[in-house]
């Protein structure tokens, strides 16, 4: 459809302000409903996105606030020219941008039923931020983001999986912070992140599994800090992590999934909250354990088969020490001595040559018991 036959007032503004240079500004509030003034149909977002003979998109990007957008939005396989920034918009349809090239995409404060983006390339960075909200699943399978992935504030209500990021590769970093919540399931496994991954603050209360990030990689520090709360489990099997890994103040309902997992610095489990939780760190590596004192009482189940750390950096007294091992032992369903010569190789390397003799002294203890 040509853009002279949309006649909105709010479509012939948006088609003024494109020839003009510039954005839209119908309102600083979220429409919940559909005006005269405030209606823009996709159609005519589609044809000045990618531009027409007639009027070609800003070169700063395609800026809305305020609008309502109501029928389907599609870019399926479109290169697009410029970036799409919305603000404060309502979209009463699907946006499907499935193996389309855009320079950003930048969605403030903005609902929409659902996004389906797999394969996308973007050669900026991606916002789903700040008040956006999803009522169906965000579908970003095997996209490629050249600079950040934010959905910080974020709110992704789909039940099942409410944002998933196959296999994704982000060139910057991605960020869940203050403000984020899923209902369901947060997908990230196989992701390759070039810088960190932060949770700071973010809400998973999907069940059984809250975030998924098996197999990742990430270049720099997976943060799971203060006001992250997962009532599922957390799984990072066989994740690469080039950074620390830090959980202080993290809120554990169920489970941490570690088993094979990398940690090339620091695995910093303390101050996390939870009661009965169940840790697996079964042939998990890290550089240095950092556990303080009374770090592992909310863990009732712990697997520390084949757990190796190059150092510990923690007050533990070698009594609250061996109290670990043996949580690993009442988990397990016959005695493993693998952790205990762990960590009495580390206590020797770091000086504790006497702490080291009663961890093996406790090691023979239980064997014989095992016997």
């Amino acid at each position: 459809m040509p853009i002279k036959d949309y006649d909105k007032p709010a479509e012939i503004a948006l088609i003024e302000a494109c020839r003009m240079g510039g954005g839209l500004q119908i309102s600083t509030e979220l429409p919940t409903e559909g005006t005269a003034e405030n209606t823009i149909r996709a159609g005519l977002i589609r044809e000045l996105w990618l531009g027409t003979e007639d009027c070609k998109p800003p070169a700063q990007g395609l800026h809305i606030w305020g609008a309502w957008i109501y029928e389907y939005l599609s870019l399926m396989g479109e290169a697009v020219p410029v970036s799409l920034l919305l603000y404060n918009c309502t979209l009463a349809e699907d946006i499907n941008l499935q193996d389309c090239t855009l320079p950003g995409l930048y969605l403030t404060d903005t609902q929409l039923p659902a996004l389906r983006a797999q394969r996308l390339r973007c050669s900026g960075s991606l916002h789903l931020r700040a008040g956006f909200e999803a009522s169906g699943p965000v579908d970003l399978n095997g996209a490629n983001i050249t600079e950040q992935l934010v959905f910080t504030g974020g709110k992704f209500l789909a039940e099942g999986v409410a944002l998933t990021c196959y296999a994704i590769t982000v060139g910057v970093d991605v960020l869940l912070l203050n403000g984020f919540e899923a209902q369901g399931e947060v997908n990230l496994a196989g992701a390759k992140i070039a810088g960190q991954l932060n949770c700071t603050g973010g809400k998973f209360w999907a069940e059984p599994e809250a975030l998924n990030c098996s197999g990742m990689n990430v270049g720099a520090n997976v943060l799971l800090l203060s006001g992250f709360e997962a009532r599922g489990a957390v799984d990072l099997g066989r994740a690469e992590i080039a950074g620390d890994l830090k959980m202080p103040g993290a809120k554990l309902a169920k489970r941490l999934i570690a088993s094979g997992m990398r940690v090339r610095d620091g695995f910093f489990w303390r101050g996390v909250q939870g009661h009965g939780i169940t840790v697996e760190l079964i042939d998990a590596q890290v550089g240095t354990l950092n556990d303080p004192p009374g770090s592992w009482d909310p863990v009732k189940k712990l697997h520390l088969f084949c757990f190796r750390y190059d150092r510990i950096e923690s007050k533990m007294d070698v009594q609250e020490r061996l109290d670990w091992l043996a949580k690993h032992d009442a988990t397990v369903s016959r005695f493993t001595p693998a952790p205990y010569v762990q960590l009495a190789n580390v206590l020797r390397r770091q000086g504790f040559a006497g702490e080291a003799a009663q961890v093996l002294i406790r090691r023979e203890d239980k064997q014989r018991a095992a016997e």
